[in-house]
C-alpha cells in the first residue's frame, strides 16, 4: 500500500496546485493578469495537498 502526506501547500506550490487542479477540471490555468486578482484562490493556508510517499519530495 502507498503511504500518503497530507498537509497545507507550501506558498511557492500553491500555483502548481491550483493549475493541476484546474487541468483536472477540464479548465485552462489562470493567467498572470487573472492570478494577480485571484486573492480567494492564492491565500496561503487554504489549500491542502496530498503528496505520494514514494515520491521523495
Amino acid at each position: 500500500m502507498t503511504d500518503h502526506d497530507v498537509g497545507l501547500v507550501a506558498e511557492p506550490d500553491i500555483r502548481g496546485a491550483v493549475d493541476l487542479f484546474r487541468s483536472a477540471l477540464h479548465v485552462p490555468p489562470l493567467a498572470d493578469e487573472e492570478w494577480q486578482g485571484s486573492s480567494e484562490v492564492n491565500r496561503t493556508g487554504r489549500r491542502h495537498g496530498v503528496w505520494d510517499g514514494d515520491s521523495g519530495a
